[in-house]
């Protein structure tokens, strides 16, 4: 019965391309897919602005010369990387799960509740922080993370069923711009926003009100396939759902046993994770404990430290969409293998970066323009990886990109979130260069191992594992992988 009903969907497949008397819609075609990506992007600045800018803010809430203005409040709190880390112990926790869901219920409610209910606790934190201190605002930020933990799996979900397989690079990068986009964002608002007349809180205020606007037209506009979009037109529903190498519809996909002995024991998919904890690691490291760098090594104030610490996210995302068209143009012009090309992105965004965190360790307060370079540096390698590793697990099994994601960034946030720890243990003064040269160093050596291992194993084709487990396989579910794309993947 479940065979009948497959079969019936690839030949109606088949045969509306066969009824429709235009052409399909070009791959350059600006459409509802595009619009989608675009809100989707804005979801993920947000998750961003509202997860980076505790780093800024952070320092103003502890730094009584952050503002001027003597009514707002100062905390002497000595435990300011745990309350940064925080977020990170319950990010990690949900992955797997919304991975899941999101994959057999689709992925719209996941990705507009993640930010709306982050946006929301953001806007108890000046309170929390008042009544119960440091450990009440850790408590707030554990929550947010859970929130946002359904985020980033449920955004593989979600491009499996919109992003055909020749755009995949560019329309895979482009939510994962968001990140460095909203981390940008926020370190340059935040200083600003913080060192004004309202102080810290009104920059809590302001994010958090963005990202449940933002939140609420995604639950309006947003849609969890192409079948189900209000207003796309037939023929770009056609050209998606026939260059695809997923289930076309939840419910589809809802039906294949999740084979997770055959993901867990795949050499492929380890290469993927291990990529994912090593960069984890590294831009983790950076990500949360550049700020606190910059402001006690490097001795910058809170708002030149805001903007020297926002360099390096506007050369990622600069560079992330450079590296996408790339690596596209490098697959769709039969130039290099799936496989080769992913492989390629991973060592630059990964074995450079390595090199130059090396580089960085070397530095003091006296060369603040070189330490600022070589994070500009790193930024605008690191974001090849969007067209590397993190696109490739809808290369090995679209079918189920969400949970795959989930299992990969959650573990990555898992290993990750020792960096803030190991820099609490390591760095005793946070004026000491020599102090953060082993964080650098263990960051570099995470980046280069992980690569090397990624690069023995990855591979650019569609797992067999991605119809289901090998029982299930064996006659039930007939193979959708794209022709095309089997050919250049290897």
């Amino acid at each position: 019965m479940i065979e009948a009903r497959r079969k019936s969907s690839v030949i109606n497949k088949e045969e509306l391309l066969k009824l429709i008397k235009t052409p399909v819609i070009n791959s350059t075609t600006f459409g509802t897919r595009h619009v989608q990506i675009i809100l989707i992007f804005l979801l993920s600045v947000m998750t961003y602005v509202i997860r980076i800018s505790m780093s800024v803010i952070i320092v103003a809430m502890t730094d009584p010369t952050s503002n001027r203005n003597k009514e707002i409040p100062v905390y002497n709190w000595t435990d300011k990387s745990l309350v940064v880390t925080s977020f990170v112990w319950g990010y990690m926790i949900p992955q797997i799960v919304a991975g899941y869901l999101a994959t057999n219920f689709g992925a719209k409610w996941f990705l507009a509740g993640s930010v709306i209910i982050s946006s929301s606790l953001g806007l108890l934190i000046p309170v929390t922080a008042a009544i119960l201190g440091s450990k009440g605002v850790m408590g707030l930020r554990l929550l947010q993370g859970i929130s946002q933990g359904c985020f980033y799996p449920s955004i593989h979900a979600f491009l499996s069923k919109w992003v055909p397989v020749g755009e995949r690079s560019r329309l895979g990068t482009l939510p994962y711009v968001g990140a460095p986009i909203g981390t940008v964002s926020s370190m340059l608002l935040t200083g600003w926003i913080a060192s004004g007349a309202y102080g810290w809180p009104m920059a809590v205020y302001v994010f958090s009100g963005i990202g449940l606007t933002v939140g609420l037209a995604f639950t309006y506009f947003g849609s969890d396939e192409p079948n189900k979009h209000r207003t796309i037109t037939e023929e770009e529903r056609v050209y998606i759902n026939s260059n695809l190498t997923t289930s076309n519809s939840n419910e589809e996909t809802k039906n294949i046993p999740v084979p997770w002995l055959d993901i867990f024991t795949s050499l492929p998919f380890w290469a993927l994770l291990v990529a994912q904890i090593g960069w984890c690691w590294s831009n983790w490291t950076l990500l949360l404990e550049t700020p606190i760098y910059m402001n006690h090594v490097m001795k910058f104030n809170l708002k030149s430290n805001s903007v020297l610490s926002s360099l390096p996210y506007i050369a990622e995302a600069v560079s992330a969409i450079g590296y996408s068209v790339i690596a596209d143009y490098l697959i769709v012009k039969n130039i290099c293998s799936i496989g080769k090309t992913r492989k390629i992105m991973n060592f630059i965004g990964m074995v450079i970066p390595g090199i130059a965190l090396v580089a960085l360790a070397f530095c003091d307060s006296d060369d603040a323009y070189k330490a600022v370079t070589l994070l500009v540096a790193i930024g605008l390698f690191a974001s090849a990886t969007r067209s590397g590793y993190n696109v490739n697990l809808i290369d090995l099994a679209p079918n189920f990109a969400g949970i795959l994601m989930g299992i990969c960034n959650g573990t990555g946030a898992a290993v990750a979130s020792l960096g803030p720890l190991v820099i609490h243990l390591l760095v005793k003064d946070e004026n000491d260069p020599n102090q953060w040269k082993m964080i650098f160093y263990i960051s570099a050596a995470m980046s280069i191992v992980s690569f090397i291992f990624n690069c023995s194993f990855t591979s650019g084709s569609i797992q067999p594992w991605n119809e289901g487990s090998k029982k299930y396989r064996g006659g039930l579910v007939p193979t959708r992988g794209c022709s095309p794309h089997n050919k250049r993947a290897a």
